[in-house]
């Protein structure tokens, strides 16, 4: 394990013990209650009967919703970096995003 050990820097910041208001109001918390938001505001809109309902509506979250997931998961996996200085995120979300911005490149060529 001793070979592994430049992987593991900065240290994980949860080896202090945090309270329960640390964790909730830190910035990793409120962007994951922001996630949470915009999870059950996509599945509310993208129910049958509201998309019947207003059709418009469902569109416009889901197009808005899918910027906001991306800005506020990127922030969310700030935190966490690897031991070679960069972000977390940046090599879990690359693929998912590079593959949505070539979904609206395509749209707009169409």
């Amino acid at each position: 394990m001793g070979y592994l050990q430049w992987l593991e820097w900065p240290r994980c910041p949860l080896e202090r013990r945090w309270t329960y208001g640390e964790l909730v109001w830190s910035s990793t918390g409120c962007t994951g209650f922001a996630l949470l938001g915009v999870v059950v505001l996509l599945a509310v809109t993208g129910a049958q009967s509201a998309r019947s309902r207003s059709y418009e509506v469902f569109w416009f979250w889901h197009n808005v919703g899918m910027v906001l997931w991306m800005v506020l998961l990127f922030l969310h996996g700030s935190q966490g970096w690897f031991g070679v200085g960069i972000p977390l995120v940046v090599p879990v979300c690359s693929l998912p995003f590079a593959c949505y911005a070539l979904d609206r490149v395509l749209r707009v060529a169409r």
